[in-house]
């Protein structure tokens, strides 16, 4: 298969296993060291759009995740080449803690492959101000 169809299909399998609530297939696709929401360095105030490196940080992302209530998550489009991969995601949760609702009707989200068709980074093109609103109580 080539790279591009591989990365393709990747980002396909990890949205159907975050689907269905499998994490660990999720963490399954990513490199060890991958950069998880590179370029946000100053949302440390949104603890899902936290910066960090490695899979056990991206745990830390899933387990903040779990309190969102999922009401809508659909995948628009998605797009790869051997090395990155965009998908457009329009999404609708309620974060539990505040009772706030989070409405992204275009949310991209940025991966980048490794030549052995890991995840090397993520990063949600979030609106961090919606994302910071939402948190906070």
């Amino acid at each position: 298969m080539d790279p591009q169809s591989r990365n393709l299909r990747t980002m396909q399998e990890i949205y159907m296993a975050f689907g269905s609530g499998d994490i660990p297939a999720v963490l399954a696709k990513l490199s060890p060291d991958v950069d998880w929401e590179w370029g946000y360095p100053h949302n440390d105030d949104i603890p899902w759009l936290k910066h960090g490196r490695g899979v056990e940080h991206v745990g830390k992302f899933f387990q903040h995740a779990s309190n969102f209530e999922i009401r809508d998550f659909s995948i628009l489009t998605m797009m790869a080449n051997e090395e990155w991969g965009i998908a457009l995601i329009s999404l609708e949760f309620l974060w539990k803690p505040t009772g706030k609702l989070l409405v992204e009707p275009c949310e991209p989200h940025i991966w980048r492959f490794g030549p052995d068709g890991k995840v090397i980074s993520m990063r949600h093109g979030a609106d961090t101000r919606q994302h910071l609103e939402v948190s906070k109580g």
